[in-house]
């Protein structure tokens, strides 16, 4: 069976730097399979690379998993949907700018018809210098991997990633 494997990448810069560590990690957020061998590659990958694990949180991850439902369900292959950026959208899913003196935010994704869909869109995006970077942004800090199966313009067995990368810094803790 040929490989087919796609992949696409943003990054945005919402508000201006300050000094201060990121939200907790939400408690209860369970990975699927393919989610946690992407979160997994991509830790691993930026510890390589010097860079700190990403935790994940949970308006992350409903974003992401909802975007590549929608995705598939709506037979697309975008950042935005219905017009809509992707930072509206994580910020439509609680990933707030407010109180912040930092909020940065980026997004991959990607999908596949391989058995080893997560392992095979995670080598494509870091042979991508444009999605690379986006993994090794040492300034993300938090992290929500999204993954369904299904149909996506024709194809069967399409596996859909989607990956937002998030960094949040409260005011008081400037």
């Amino acid at each position: 069976m040929r490989s087919t494997v796609l992949c696409c990448c943003v990054l945005a810069v919402v508000l201006g730097w300050g000094a201060g560590t990121a939200q907790p990690a939400a408690a209860g957020v369970r990975l699927t399979a393919p989610e946690q061998t992407v979160l997994t590659l991509i830790n691993h990958f930026r510890a390589a690379h010097g860079c700190r694990a990403l935790r994940v949180v949970s308006s992350l991850e409903r974003a992401s998993r909802s975007h590549s439902r929608d995705m598939l369900k709506r037979g697309y292959f975008s950042h935005s949907s219905g017009g809509s950026s992707y930072a509206t959208r994580l910020r439509a899913f609680g990933y707030s700018a407010a109180g912040c003196t930092c909020w940065r935010v980026g997004e991959i994704i990607g999908w596949s018809r391989d058995r080893a869909a997560a392992a095979s869109v995670f080598r494509r995006w870091i042979k991508s210098p444009v999605h690379r970077a986006v993994i090794l942004q040492r300034s993300f800090s938090e992290i929500g991997v999204g993954n369904t199966r299904g149909a996506l313009c024709g194809l069967t067995g399409v596996s859909m990633f989607t990956v937002d990368f998030g960094r949040r810094v409260k005011q008081d803790a400037a």
